[in-house]
């Protein structure tokens, strides 16, 4: 009852919150600090959840989005230290999420994209027509909605969250003195073990690296962030400089994505109007866009040798 009660009080509020750190102590039995995790990005995914479904921020959903992903990486973490078959159901549950936030959140991206950046550079004239564009993909979302309000009220997710719950309410309350080791000597040997393997990754990538590769390597960064993120308390400055160098260069390769994924958009709408090849503002937004691509890249690839700096863990 205890825990129903703190994650209600949570609940109730609306506004987008992107959690990144729980508060975890050196002391901490690993299992007592595994479940901590758990209910820390559980409570901001549902409170994101609510806000989604409010729809008045789209920052809801991206953090809906996000926190799932933090949980995910969560359970990756401390799953040798419980149930695994548990955990991997709750893993393979949430995943679900991932496509059906995925698309709207794109969009979103987009979107932002054309209004702040594209807009405001570009004629009287051509703006008056790239608006009909930016229609097209507001349409677009307002059509994915469904799907997300679908999974947030489907029987299946409301199942998950009721057993995930149990968990998080047997777990909190039973692991608080377990007899395991402590959390900090665990958190190190975490962070040390993922360093080495995305700096073996990235000592292979050149500037002629697929797009597929580059995209991997996007998705490794991302998780060793949220893993250097989710041990930050007990990492002093070391693990804040690592978790810095991870998001700029996170950051450099998601522009580097998003300026890719956006020629496809472009691409498709253009097979479905091909009235507008023509027009003068979709050219240059190719133009903008293409140029986006290789600006990130060379960005990327400066961020890059900024990960040779990470020396605390390995």
């Amino acid at each position: 009852m205890k825990f129903k009660s703190v994650f209600m009080s949570y609940s109730k509020t609306m506004v987008p919150v992107n959690g990144k750190t729980p508060e975890l102590k050196p002391e901490m039995p690993i299992r007592y600090a595994a479940y901590t995790a758990f209910n820390y990005f559980y409570r901001n995914m549902i409170l994101n959840e609510k806000g989604t479904l409010i729809d008045n921020d789209p920052e809801s959903l991206h953090y809906f989005r996000v926190s799932s992903k933090r949980l995910r990486v969560a359970l990756s973490v401390f799953r040798p230290y419980l149930n695994q078959t548990q955990i991997n159901y709750f893993k393979d549950e949430i995943k679900t999420l991932a496509p059906i936030l995925g698309s709207p959140r794109d969009i979103d991206v987009y979107l932002e994209f054309l209004t702040e950046e594209v807009l405001p550079e570009i004629s009287a004239d051509e703006r008056k027509s790239l608006k009909k564009y930016i229609e097209f993909f507001k349409e677009s979302r307002r059509n994915l909605r469904r799907p997300v309000m679908e999974k947030i009220n489907s029987a299946r997710y409301r199942n998950f969250k009721r057993r995930f719950e149990v968990l998080l309410a047997k777990g909190l309350s039973g692991c608080r003195n377990s007899s395991s080791s402590g959390i900090a000597k665990f958190a190190e040997r975490e962070i040390n073990s993922g360093v080495k393997s995305l700096l073996r990754t990235a000592r292979l990538l050149l500037r002629r690296s697929s797009d597929k590769r580059l995209h991997r390597f996007r998705i490794e960064c991302r998780k060793m962030r949220y893993r250097t993120e989710l041990f930050l308390s007990l990492l002093g400055d070391d693990g804040k400089k690592t978790a810095r160098i991870l998001v700029e260069i996170q950051n450099a390769l998601g522009g580097w994505h998003d300026s890719v994924t956006a020629c496809e958009k472009l691409d498709h709408f253009l097979e479905l109007h091909p009235q507008f090849r023509r027009s003068s503002s979709i050219r240059n937004l190719r133009k903008i866009q293409k140029h986006r691509i290789g600006r990130f890249k060379r960005k990327f690839f400066r961020k890059l040798k900024e990960i040779r700096k990470i020396r605390k863990f390995v």
